[in-house]
């Protein structure tokens, strides 16, 4: 089932698309993981922030970023994860799988059920934040370039309407200035893919990576910083919530020395536009203690066919991230 690429075929304000929650099972991992989403739901979110209806201007979510608010978890199973360097998943049987209600949904399709406003996802996977700011002037994110030369239908939004460039910040400023009104809450999820190659290009080496972190560091904060201006520049007033990142293992040498040092580093930049940063580092963190600190075998992250870690959030991931961050929503 194709998705449709037009808000104005969106569902109507005031009424919740239903979509399918996680299954509950009977293993415990399953009932632990369905415990810790309620549980954070119910420790951090105020009350669900209600859409007020308004003739012809009605209020939108905006989420923008890279493959976690694109989508990855899938909703309905068996459903396999895409093998590395894939443009898009295969079920089981090898066979092609269409952008659908069931695949490519993520945190932000539970957020906007929570906070009820119609969601613009604008997020290309594999986008980073140099191409989210120069597409295509650069050789940046070449999953999100294929993504937009080749099948622009798999995206969740037409990007024609507000650039003729296929770049995130032209959509989003071009967006916010056609329509000052009506977001009313803005996520940004940007710099896993350019962080994951960093680590890739030292091969994982703790010596390379300590000695290239601060120029890693600056090079996401210069290119946060320009985001961030660049959207308080169109007049946005209202809140942007920058999504972190989790970690596979919290017991490794990146989730206990380097991703802490990044997030910290940013916090500054962001606090500099007033945006907020959502504490998915942590959340994932104790969600996965249980689970020897393994955000796979906890089922928050998709486990690969061969057995290993992928990076990408599972159903149950998506939906804690959601809970996380509807709670730092304030009412309109």
């Amino acid at each position: 089932m194709k998705r449709s690429s037009s808000f104005e075929k969106s569902r109507p304000i005031g009424r919740r698309r239903a979509r399918p929650m996680l299954v509950a099972a009977t293993s415990r991992r399953t009932t632990f993981l369905i415990a810790v989403v309620i549980g954070a739901a119910t420790c951090t979110a105020a009350s669900p922030v209600s859409a007020q209806p308004q003739q012809g201007n009605p209020p939108v979510y905006l989420a923008l970023g890279d493959s976690y608010p694109y989508g990855s978890a899938c909703l309905t199973m068996p459903c396999a994860a895409p093998e590395p360097g894939a443009l898009f998943a295969r079920d089981e049987n090898g066979n092609f799988v269409e952008k659908n209600d069931n695949f490519h949904v993520g945190y932000p399709e539970y957020l906007q059920q929570i906070i009820d406003l119609p969601l613009m996802n604008v997020g290309c996977p594999g986008d980073t934040t140099d191409s989210f700011l120069h597409y295509p002037n650069t050789a940046e994110g070449p999953v999100c370039r294929r993504v937009k030369e080749e099948r622009p239908d798999m995206l969740h939004v037409d990007y024609s309407p507000y650039t003729n460039t296929w770049a995130q910040m032209d959509y989003a400023e071009n967006y916010l200035a056609a329509h000052p009104d009506r977001v009313r809450v803005i996520t940004l999820q940007l710099g896993g893919p350019q962080t994951n190659r960093f680590f890739q290009d030292c091969q994982l080496n703790p010596t390379c990576i300590l000695d290239g972190l601060p120029a890693h560091t600056a090079s996401l904060i210069a290119d946060l910083s320009t985001i961030l201006s660049r959207l308080r520049a169109t007049g946005y007033p209202r809140q942007i919530i920058y999504v972190e990142y989790p970690s596979t293992n919290y017991n490794g040498f990146l989730a206990l020395v380097v991703l802490p040092q990044i997030y910290q580093a940013v916090a500054p930049a962001l606090a500099a536009y007033g945006a907020q940063k959502a504490p998915i580092f942590d959340a994932f963190k104790a969600a996965a203690a249980p689970f020897g600190g393994n955000s796979c075998t906890a089922g928050l992250l998709i486990t690969n066919a061969n057995g290993s870690c992928n990076v990408h959030a599972t159903a149950a991931g998506h939906q804690l991230i959601a809970s996380i961050i509807s709670g730092m929503v304030q009412p309109q």
